[in-house]
């Protein structure tokens, strides 16, 4: 009993020591370390729900980060979603977690509420893709009377750190 209980708070120490290693990462950066940091569109823009979307179960769209340090140092990129979730209509809250961000457009992970999350490390200037998608299901996201798909939102914060 006891041995499971010292793993048990060895687990929870680690888990604790990680997430602050996390939040070091997204933070302590200086605007006079980078020549740019754009991030386009300034908002992102779904697809609107349509039966090939809802029917792929998501809509996917992206952001171009472009990102130009000034010398070689490690930066990090980081995502901070601003809201619980994204929206209600008709009764229905939209969770965050149908919110997912991926750089391949193959694995995909949830965004972590009110939490900055590290999604880049990297050194030097580089430019990508960060795709984003959402949830889509018949049963959830045509809660309007006529039938048609709802419209949510959710704001994310961008920024890099050194």
């Amino acid at each position: 009993m006891r041995s499971a209980a010292r793993a048990c708070l060895l687990a929870l120490v680690m888990l604790v020591t990680a997430s602050r290693g996390l939040r070091a990462q997204c933070s302590g950066g200086k605007k006079s370390n980078f020549n740019t940091f754009t991030v386009t569109p300034a908002a992102l823009v779904l697809p609107p729900g349509s039966a090939a979307t809802f029917n792929a179960g998501w809509s996917v769209s992206g952001y171009t980060i472009d990102v130009r340090p000034k010398g070689r140092n490690q930066w990090y990129l980081c995502v901070l979603p601003l809201s619980l979730n994204m929206g209600t209509v008709s009764g229905y809250t939209k969770p965050l977690s149908d919110l997912q961000w991926s750089l391949d457009g193959v694995t995909w992970t949830t965004f972590q509420q009110l939490a900055l999350q590290p999604i880049v490390n990297d050194t030097g200037n580089s430019t990508f893709t960060l795709y984003i998608r959402s949830l889509l299901t018949y049963a959830n996201d045509i809660p309007l009377t006529n039938g048609s798909p709802a419209t949510y939102s959710a704001n994310l914060m961008f920024q890099v750190a050194m």
